[in-house]
């Protein structure tokens, strides 16, 4: 009997305990937070699915039933081709989902909302395979990086004292506040007839915040014999800053018209 009014005792409590629970205001408000986002989740998720469908270029490869309980992005990575070097060397390399759309609306006109104030790519070191060098391909004019030298060919061997390596490019290389650049550039051996990486010193940089970079970067008309050759860089599409003001449609047409002048 004593057994059983223990175990019925046990059983109440849990009841108790389960009830109690339920009625936690806490508890509540993290289900409801909980249910809220899964909700959310599957509303991007069937956009993403129904895009994908519609615009992707491996459309015809995307899964049938994918995990609509993914997080967005864990959810868009799921429906890719992914590219292997060698197992699917004509995989997709070049698809990417943002999580805010007013970030990727910015960049597509040019405006980045923290930046180094120049472009790169990443090399890794032949006897460390796994430091990498980031050389620099060029520069965003008016940036605090190009005012202090920062162009094309420099190369970047450390940040804030840091090797770059696979796992780390990605903060090291963004944030806010400065960063302190290792610089090197090539310098030409006559005695051996080869370049040589020459260290520079360190410069320090002020990170962009919603740097505007003009689409037209240069120009400039070339005489070769008796022809005249417009020569101009323009790197990326945009009529604006979001703006409607159409100035980077006039910048272009004005720039088009000088060098036809």
């Amino acid at each position: 009997m004593r057994k059983i009014n223990s175990l019925l005792f046990i059983i109440f409590a849990l009841l108790f305990v389960v009830i109690s629970c339920k009625d936690d205001p806490i508890i509540d408000k993290v289900d409801k937070d909980k249910n809220k986002t899964e909700k959310a989740n599957k509303y991007v998720n069937n956009w993403i699915f129904e895009e994908m469908n519609i615009y992707y270029l491996w459309n015809d490869m995307i899964p049938k039933k994918p995990n609509f309980t993914l997080t967005p992005d864990k959810f868009f990575e799921s429906l890719l081709n992914t590219y292997n070097k060698e197992t699917n060397p004509e995989g997709d390399r070049f698809s990417w989902i943002q999580e805010s759309y007013v970030d990727l609306l910015g960049s597509l006109s040019g405006i980045q909302s923290h930046e180094l104030g120049f472009e790169y790519m990443l090399a890794s070191l032949k006897d460390t395979p796994t430091q990498y060098y980031a050389f620099v391909t060029y520069s965003k004019m008016g940036s605090d990086a190009h005012l202090k030298g920062i162009k094309r060919g420099k190369v970047i061997t450390q940040v804030d004292q840091k090797n770059i390596t696979s796992s780390n490019y990605k903060s090291i290389l963004s944030g806010t506040g400065s960063k302190t650049l290792k610089v090197a550039d090539w310098v030409y051996d006559d005695e051996n007839n080869k370049y040589d990486l020459k260290p520079l010193g360190d410069v320090t940089v002020r990170m962009e915040k919603n740097f505007a970079e003009k689409p037209v970067y240069m120009d400039s008309v070339y005489t070769i014999g008796d022809k005249k050759i417009g020569y101009m860089v323009y790197n990326f599409f945009a009529t604006d800053k979001g703006d409607d003001s159409h100035q980077y449609d006039k910048l272009l047409m004005n720039t088009l018209a000088d060098m036809k002048d």
